[in-house]
């Protein structure tokens, strides 16, 4: 007001209208201010930058410029240049101004670190280095420059040095956590594991459990070959920041299959036992020798003690059967161990002859004897029963049928001798029982409704060509009849962690150098699979870690194929389809597939070879094919047991397979 057209004052208001984000306001009082001394610089400088800002970057830069010419001499002018340019995408010009305001003031280390950045757009990475340097002996202690100077070593392929600047860097801020994490990747990729151990514990100390550094830290506990710390640390990631991802929870398999099952490791494993046993995505007979580990000296213990006495009263079978983790485990995969089967069979005998034979009410028994129903239904009814057993559980069925006796718990123990879906008889008692609970729910679900689900599919779902090889209709025959093996859960992977099918076969594979298509190098690419024998589909459902595939299964058995389609159903895996076709036939009925897998099926054939030719005619020029075979050597106790069967004229019979065990 005292001196209304004085342009310093007016370049001041305009400053404090662009503060408050009045830019209008800014705007035109610059202008006045320019209307009064059009080269006054701090003015052109200044609606150059809020232009350049409001994307009028032309005028802004013209603006700019001219402030340059009118005062040569001030460096910040040729630095808001170079802004502008940039933005403008200019980085030659950006350049040119960083340079000649370093010719100005050359002590200021940020324009050198302003046109090492600018260096590094152009991909010039000398130049960027040169003034890293410089600017870090102008400002030693600038932790941002020896950040990009570690970044700059690293693309120069100098890790050590990279290494160097990142820890001298950290002794300036070392409390900074994503600087530990990249050293400890540094080290890690230099195979220096022990130091990206003790970094990524320094970032753990920044952020206590955090979860990349603990995924990490994990990661380099399990290359040093620490396992028992690499599956503390996996647990504790869950723990902290769960629940538990699919990723985390593949950590945990791998990581469980390679820890020593001793005393110190106990308390790693039954954590890792525990989350494994309660996710759906693993195939749960990988936790069976640990579960074995776990509980065989109690099993010892109570088979010792109770010899001659019942074992279902003693106070250490009592404790056995509720632990919670036993008996889920009992509901999930089949324990093949003698001691344990002699446990099982005797609780077996004594809850039918002693218990429900009564229909005393032992509420305590009752959890047991439905994981017992689902362990024998598993187990395909392979355990041994006497005479007077099949005499009493016909009978109770009988009782069952003629409702003298109908509930929960005679059903339960018919179940452990006789799946229930092939009781005709008692559909009716079954479908009639009240009061469900979850454990008689999940019983009925899996031993009644599954099976009756995979018949109704049989002759709905499946469609089938003609078998004609005599060894292929017996093989047919044999799994029409047992669809094999039965199971819970199986590997499942999850679309957020599968890979494209090269990557894949490059970890399964056995060859160093391996040549792949382009076409199955692109993830964004479909891939055709062929499971040739897939049996009741746990291998389709393997597949799942094949990313963005269209998977086609076939087998002889409509058996397994249902069974299949209503597991493949669970997982909710769309990509599959389903054919009862001869593998002999598979090349006169498919086009070329990219990927075939065909596991335990052509040493079944008469003549294997013959297989094997059909399934080539099946595959295109630079695919691949996984073929399992049975092993002489990892089959010599099988095959011992064979010999022994036949030398003592066994048959195939259900009777005489349980007769051979006992």
């Amino acid at each position: 007001k005292i001196k209304e057209n004085d342009p310093e004052a007016l370049k001041d208001l305009a400053n404090c209208y662009k503060s408050q984000d009045r830019k209008e306001e800014a705007i035109n009082t610059y202008k006045r201010a320019l209307r009064v001394n059009s080269n006054y610089a701090p003015a052109l400088n200044n609606l150059g930058l809020i232009l350049n800002e409001s994307d009028l970057t032309i005028e802004g830069i013209a603006l700019i410029q001219k402030a340059t010419l009118v005062d040569p001499s001030c460096p910040s002018y040729l630095i808001n240049l170079a802004i502008a340019y940039k933005k403008e995408n200019s980085l030659d010009k950006a350049i040119n101004a960083v340079l000649a305001a370093i010719k100005i003031d050359k002590q200021n280390h940020s324009f050198h670190t302003m046109v090492a950045a600018l260096y590094r757009e152009i991909g010039d990475i000398h130049r960027e280095k040169e003034y890293l340097l410089r600017s870090q002996s102008l400002c030693p202690e600038s932790h941002d420059t020896m950040i990009s100077l570690a970044n700059v070593y690293y693309r120069l392929g100098d890790i050590n040095k990279s290494i160097s600047w990142m820890v001298t860097a950290l002794r300036i801020q070392s409390d900074n956590f994503d600087s530990c994490l990249k050293v400890a990747r540094l080290y890690g990729e230099i195979n220096e594991f022990e130091n990206s151990i003790n970094y990524t514990k320094l970032a753990l100390n920044i952020k206590p459990n955090d979860s990349d550094a603990l995924v990490l830290l994990t990661a380099y506990f399990e290359l040093s070959s620490k396992h028992r710390d690499a599956l503390e640390c996996a647990i504790l990631d869950i723990e902290n920041n769960g629940p538990a991802t699919y990723s985390s929870l593949n950590n945990i398999r791998i990581l469980i299959s390679k820890i020593s099952l001793v005393p110190e490791n106990t308390s790693a494993i039954l954590k890792a036992y525990n989350i494994l046993l309660n996710s759906t995505h693993i195939s749960h007979i990988q936790l069976c020798s640990i579960f074995l580990w776990g509980y065989i000296t109690q099993v010892t213990t109570i088979l010792m003690r109770n010899n001659e006495s019942e074992i279902i009263l003693s106070g250490e079978f009592l404790k056995l059967i509720n632990d919670p983790i036993f008996l889920r485990s009992l509901t999930l995969f089949v324990a093949p161990h003698r001691q344990f089967e002699e446990l099982l069979l005797s609780a077996r005998r004594e809850l039918l002859m002693h218990i429900y034979k009564y229909n005393q009410e032992q509420e305590e028994y009752y959890q047991f004897t439905i994981a017992l129903a689902l362990q024998c239904f598993l187990n395909e009814y392979a355990y041994w029963s006497t005479d007077v057993e099949e005499q009493e559980i016909n009978k109770l069925i009988n009782s069952i049928k003629s409702k003298k006796i109908c509930n929960k718990k005679s059903i339960a123990i018919v179940a452990c001798y006789r799946p229930l879906y092939k009781l005709e008889e008692l559909k009716e008692q079954i479908q009639g029982i009240q009061d469900i609970d979850a454990d008689f729910k999940s019983l009925l679900e899996i031993q009644f409704y599954e099976p009756i689900q995979e018949t109704q599919l049989k002759s709905t779902a499946i469609k089938q060509r003609p078998v004609m090889d005599n060894t292929s209709i017996n093989v047919k025959r044999m799994y029409e009849d047992n669809p094999y093996p039965r199971y819970r859960y199986a590997h499942y992977t999850d679309e957020s962690i599968a890979l494209n099918v090269a990557a894949f076969i490059k970890n399964e594979g056995t060859l160093k150098v391996m040549d792949f298509r382009e076409d199955l190098l692109a993830s964004n690419l479909v891939s055709s699979v062929l499971i040739a024998g897939c049996g009741t589909g746990s291998q389709i459902i393997m597949a799942s870690r094949y990313k963005n595939v269209s998977i086609t299964a076939i087998d002889l058995s409509t058996s397994s194929l249902a069974y299949s389609i209503r597991k493949v159903s669970e997982y909710q895996m769309q990509n599959v389809s389903f054919l009862s076709v001869d593998i002999l036939d598979a090349g006169k009925t498919f086009q070329p597939f990219d990927i075939i897998e065909c596991v335990g099926v052509l040493h079944h054939m008469s003549n294997p070879n013959d297989g094997l030719s059909s399934l080539l005619q099946c595959l295109k020029p630079g695919g691949y094919m996984k073929i399992g075979l049975y092993s002489k050597t990892a089959r010599q106790l099988i095959s011992a047991a064979q010999s022994y069967a036949q030398r003592h004229s066994f048959s195939t019979s259900i009777s005489d397979i349980r007769r051979f065990r006992h």
